[in-house]
This record gives structure tokens, C-alpha cells and sequence, in this order.
């Protein structure tokens, strides 16, 4: 039943016998996981009466702030019913064009030079919006929150520069008008000249600069409409930003067969750049000029490649801020930032949205036009699709890392392919990742520490402050 060590049950032999120790357990209604693998219980453990048991690997959950989201959420709205007037956030995007200078062999957009560019008038209308429902807001509650607009796309937002200036203006002087404090983000291509560079550093919080690991991969995926490489401009960039010690971080999209590279392209920055705040990356996605391109490939070991990566880094006393996004370093409890129009998004057609990688699939919320903004009812199928998700996958011993995933993986056919390879793929890594732990008492953001109770040693697994 024990390993030599004594430390940790045959997975089988949990499984068949989990109901009756569940039976055994009080608890609330915190997150933690009983015994090692495919045991996942919600709720704290209060008191234990099992005979014969030794050891355990549990969540210390002490300090997590969120409950079940699904559960809020359905005491909270109608997701088939929804009106954006009725739900509070001060969180915003804004997609200012579709245009882009770059042609990268797996933008899920395929973006090009020809689409919109909305009107600066129907953005005013929208930053609008969001100032006076929040002063408003911060006046009833005697509160002091502050707005985020975020600035992304499928096309690049600096591409129309005079209307990403104007905004950032419009935004900076509503700021000082409404007396609401205003965070600025953009995700960009880093085409950019040293006079926009400058604006940049002095009017945007933060930065997130799309750069694929070292000179060869980000010429090879991200061409210009010529053709060309774009490395030696980025590279400027991203040099421009470092000289300035400005609040940046890369990001990486990486072709499958490439992900064997990773540490080279973790090397490359490590050394090239000093001030960044982390490098993510994540794998290509099966949309716009990658939709013939699938996730799976049963020759690719993403999660051994990503962990030996990992020890590499820590054996050598490097850097450790990077993340592969499907591997969070940390405990989530709810991924999915757009769904319930937490997170609305201003398309260049005037549309709003509720998530932008989900594209025509999101649900639209409200349209923006001649000035005028409007919001409509609407059904959150995305949400939906998210709820049934977790329900589903609330007994994983995963579930604590993955969240149940990106709900737009289970919108079609060829996305919930890549998701069940997915859902391997970060289950394997995880296992790994525990028996390291087991081994170590110690592996990246993670730690074990003994408990007593009933005399009975438990494992608890803490997040390293």
C-alpha cells in the first residue's frame, strides 16, 4: 500500500478507496488536495480520524482569497440574461485597428495593412464611460478605486500612431479631471521609432513586448510585410526600454517542433537583457494563419523540456522570472479574466465584446457609434462553456494550477483536440513536479512543511512567499 518510504499511496489503491476517506474528514469551504494524485477535496482539513495512514500531500490554503467564482457567479447573475449596465468593473481593453506592420506566421487575427481603425470619437465616448461610472461608483461606496485600459489586438495598437497618442492624451487628461487614478498597459510588436519609444516610457505604465526568444526564431516567425526579419528594430527596442530600466516583460509564441529550443531563447535574454520583469511564452494556437497547425505532437515532451528548464536554472542560480503559461508557478482558483464582462473589450468595428482572443466567437455586449455608446442583453455562451468546464473538472488534482483552462478550447472540434492534449500535458508535469517535492521538500515557487495532527505527519504544500 506504502512506498519504501512509506510516504506516499499506489494511485490505484487511493482512487477505489477515496469516498470512504472523504467520509472520514470534516471541512469548510477552502481548496485542498487529499493524498497525492487524482484526490482533490474541497474544503480544509479541521479533523482527521484514519487509521493506518502516515503520510499525506495537502494545499495549505490558508491565505487564498477567492472562493468557487462558479458559485458566485451564479447567485449573482443570470449568464443567459445579462446587461452590461448591471455589472461593475474597472477593467477595460481597447483594440484601436487591425492593421500591423508585421506578418507572423501564426497570428490568430491575420492581421495585415487592410481592416479598421475606429474613430477617435467613439473611443473618447468609451474612456468616458468608464470615469464617470466609477466616480460615481468610488462616491456611493466612499471608495477610491482607479481604471485600467489595456491596449492590444490581432493588429498592432501603435501601427495608427496619431490615435493611439490622441487616446493616451485623452485618457492622461481625464485622469486629472475625474481625479481617478489611470494604469495604462499596451502589448506591442515593438516596431517602433525612438520618439515613440520616449512617449511611451513617459505616458504607459507597462509594457508587454511580443519577441520570440533569440534573433533566429523572431525573424522566422515574425517577418515585416516585406518580408524581412523584424529582430534588429525589436531588439532596439527592447535595448531602449532596458537603457531606461522601464516596466517591461517578453512574451514568446513558440511553434511546437521549436519548443526544444527554450532554453536558448531563455539564455539569449537572460543575458541580452537585464531589466526585464519576466519572460512568458506559450505555444502556438490553432487560429487565423496557424489554423491548419495543431498542439499535438506525441514526439514533443513540453513538460520534461519545461522542467528541465527549470532545474537547469535553479541548479546555476539564475533568473527564475519566466513562465510557460500553461504551467502557472502558483495556485489559481479562476483563469478566465474576460467571461461576465469583467474584462470588456473595444473592437475597431465600434463592437464591444467580452473577450478579444475568443474574436467573432465572443459574445457582444454593446457597440460604440457616432459618439454614442450602447449596450444590449446578451447570453454569455463563453461563461457557460466556462461553468460546465470546472464542473467538470473540480476533482482533478490539477484543478489548483489549470482552473479548468481557457474555455474558448472547448468551442470547436480542432480546439478540444489541443485541449485534452493539453490537459495531459499539464497533469504529467504537475505529477513530476509533486515528486519532486516528495524527493526535495522544495521546487520552484513551492514548498513542503510537516504538520501533526491526531499523530498523524502530514505534507502540506505552501507557496514560498
Amino acid at each position: 500500500m506504502f512506498s519504501k518510504k512509506g510516504k506516499v499511496y499506489i494511485r490505484d489503491w487511493i482512487y477505489t478507496n477515496i469516498r470512504k476517506h472523504m467520509e472520514m474528514i470534516q471541512y469548510n469551504e477552502d481548496y485542498v488536495f487529499l493524498l497525492k494524485y487524482e484526490c482533490f477535496v474541497k474544503g480544509k482539513i479541521e479533523k482527521i480520524k484514519i487509521n493506518n495512514i502516515e503520510n499525506f500531500l495537502f494545499w495549505d490554503n490558508k491565505n487564498v482569497k477567492y472562493k468557487d467564482v462558479s458559485e458566485f457567479i451564479n447567485k449573482n447573475y443570470d449568464i443567459e440574461k445579462i446587461n452590461f449596465d448591471n455589472i461593475f468593473t474597472n477593467r477595460c481593453g481597447i483594440c484601436l485597428t487591425d492593421l500591423c506592420q508585421l506578418r507572423c506566421n501564426y497570428c490568430a487575427f491575420s492581421s495585415c495593412d487592410s481592416g479598421d481603425t475606429i474613430d477617435i470619437n467613439n473611443i473618447r465616448s468609451y474612456v468616458l464611460y468608464f470615469f464617470k461610472k466609477i466616480k460615481i461608483f468610488n462616491m456611493v461606496n466612499k471608495t477610491n478605486k482607479g481604471v485600467q485600459f489595456y491596449f492590444a489586438g490581432g493588429g498592432e495598437p501603435t501601427y495608427k500612431w496619431d490615435i493611439f497618442q490622441q487616446t493616451i492624451c485623452f485618457i492622461r487628461n481625464c485622469e486629472k479631471k475625474y481625479k481617478i487614478k489611470a494604469t495604462i498597459g499596451l502589448t506591442t510588436n515593438g516596431i517602433l521609432n525612438e520618439s515613440q519609444r520616449k512617449f511611451i516610457i513617459d505616458s504607459v505604465d507597462y509594457v508587454l513586448i511580443s519577441f520570440d526568444g533569440t534573433n533566429f526564431f523572431q525573424n522566422k516567425n515574425r517577418k515585416t510585410f516585406m518580408g524581412k526579419g523584424s529582430f534588429d528594430i525589436v531588439d532596439k527596442t527592447l535595448c531602449f526600454f532596458d537603457k531606461y530600466n522601464f516596466n517591461y516583460e517578453i512574451r514568446s509564441t513558440i511553434w511546437l517542433d521549436d519548443f526544444v529550443n527554450i532554453k536558448d531563447m531563455y539564455l539569449f535574454i537572460n543575458e541580452r537583457y537585464k531589466n526585464y520583469i519576466s519572460w512568458s511564452f506559450g505555444c502556438v494556437m490553432p487560429r487565423g494563419r496557424a489554423t491548419k497547425s495543431h498542439l499535438v505532437n506525441k514526439n514533443i515532451d513540453i513538460s520534461k523540456i519545461y522542467l528541465d528548464l527549470q532545474e537547469y536554472v535553479m541548479k546555476n542560480n539564475l533568473k527564475t522570472n519566466f513562465s510557460f503559461m500553461k504551467f502557472k508557478s502558483y495556485k489559481v482558483d479562476y483563469i478566465c479574466g474576460t467571461s461576465y464582462g469583467l474584462h470588456p473589450w473595444l473592437l475597431p468595428s465600434g463592437k464591444i465584446i467580452t473577450c478579444l482572443d475568443g474574436g467573432d466567437k465572443s459574445p457582444v455586449i454593446g457597440k460604440v457609434s457616432n459618439g454614442r455608446i450602447d449596450f444590449v442583453e446578451y447570453n454569455d455562451y463563453i461563461a457557460n462553456v466556462y461553468l460546465k468546464k470546472r464542473r467538470d473538472c473540480i476533482k482533478c488534482f490539477a484543478f489548483s494550477h489549470c482552473g479548468s483552462g481557457c474555455p474558448l478550447n472547448n468551442l470547436d472540434d480542432e480546439s478540444i483536440k489541443n485541449e485534452k492534449y493539453e490537459c495531459e500535458m499539464i497533469k504529467k508535469y504537475w505529477r513530476m513536479v509533486y515528486d519532486k517535492l516528495l524527493e526535495n521538500h522544495s521546487f520552484i515557487n513551492f514548498e513542503l512543511e510537516r504538520k501533526e495532527i491526531e499523530e498523524t505527519e502530514l505534507l502540506f504544500v505552501k507557496e514560498r512567499k
